[in-house]
């Protein structure tokens, strides 16, 4: 009994090793397969087949942001321009590449619940918007009217890292239509594109902050208003040096002065002092206007990402230039 037990034990281990070491194929010979046996498999509405399977390209594990496009609903826009609006933002947003846009289906309703005026400027807001819509980003166009023209502002919001990454304003359109026409050129400003111009195939477009050359501008004639500042100072003390080495009688005249000469020289010296302050204090000015400048240059990204009610106090303070062909001139627009 012992003897037939081990036999029947080794058979086993024997069939076991064997069954190891035949290879797979051969279990496969004589068995064929028709279509029939790889027809398409349909699960709720969805057919695969192989054809399907073969054909699906592998992915290349690059992610492209899902990019949500509304147009804000706000007070003075009508239901059918906001539409309108809506159609020119999502087209133009469709010329950007590398990335996957969606309407306004679930960003319009998640924003209507909310404040849109303020939700659209307010990081943490839009930001909860982005996460029920699913989106990974936000392109929105706000658009106000003041007196008779328009002011088109187009943001860049990041959902996940609740930043406006940019921003772009188009004011004084006269019209709607102008507005609509903005559309694509604020887009490709957000974006980062830049076209050559079709008439001059040499262009190449650059963004000119107009403030921080203001700035520069400012600092420098500061200067130059200090050196001549301190110019005519010195003429003052070599006026005045020269008058001390006339001799003078006990009654204050001048001996080898006529006393029209001595009232042309201290006329001469009462000019250049007088002119020397108004150029120190030309340069005061300047320098002042140009830290301001330097101070409150801001990206206004980064300021509405901020939000209104934390803007610090320096930045309720808005100083615009103005150039025209007759003029040269500063704004100043404090926000309360």
């Amino acid at each position: 009994m012992r003897t037939t037990s081990s036999l029947l034990a080794s058979a086993i281990v024997a069939l076991a090793v064997g069954l190891t070491l035949t290879p797979s194929a051969a279990f496969a010979q004589g068995m064929t397969f028709d279509e029939e046996d790889v027809e398409p498999i349909d699960e709720e509405g969805m057919t695969f087949d192989v054809e399907d399977v073969q054909n699906d390209p592998a992915p290349s594990g690059e992610t492209r942001p899902a990019v949500g496009v509304i147009a804000v609903p706000l007070a003075g826009l009508s239901a059918g321009d906001r539409q309108t609006l809506q159609d020119a933002l999502r087209d133009a947003v469709n010329t950007i590449e590398g990335i996957d846009v969606y309407g306004d289906a679930d960003l319009l309703p998640a924003l209507e619940d909310r404040d849109p005026s303020y939700c659209s400027a307010e990081s943490l807001c839009l930001a909860n918007v982005g996460r029920s819509a699913q989106v990974d980003r936000i392109v929105q166009a706000r658009v106000s009217r003041a007196g008779g023209s328009y002011t088109l502002n187009i943001d860049y919001f990041d959902v996940r890292d609740r930043l406006f990454l940019n921003y772009h304003t188009i004011s004084d359109l006269s019209s709607f239509s102008a507005v609509l026409d903005a559309v694509q050129g604020g887009v490709n400003e957000v974006f980062g594109v830049r076209e050559l111009r079709p008439e001059d195939p040499g262009y190449v477009e650059r963004d000119v902050n107009v403030r921080r050359i203001m700035a520069f501008a400012t600092a420098g004639l500061s200067a130059v208003s200090l050196g001549t500042g301190i110019f005519f100072g010195l003429k003052v003390d070599e006026g005045m040096a020269e008058t001390e080495q006339f001799s003078r009688n006990d009654d204050g005249t001048y001996v080898e002065l006529t006393q029209r000469q001595a009232q042309a020289l201290q006329r001469d010296i009462e000019s250049d002092a007088l002119t020397a302050n108004v150029f120190y204090a030309l340069s005061g000015g300047l320098a002042v206007t140009s830290v301001l400048l330097f101070v409150l240059d801001s990206d206004p990204a980064e300021e509405i990402a901020l939000g209104d009610r934390d803007q610090p106090w320096y930045r309720a303070l808005r100083l615009t230039p103005s150039v025209s062909p007759e003029a040269v001139g500063m704004g100043a627009k404090l926000r309360f």
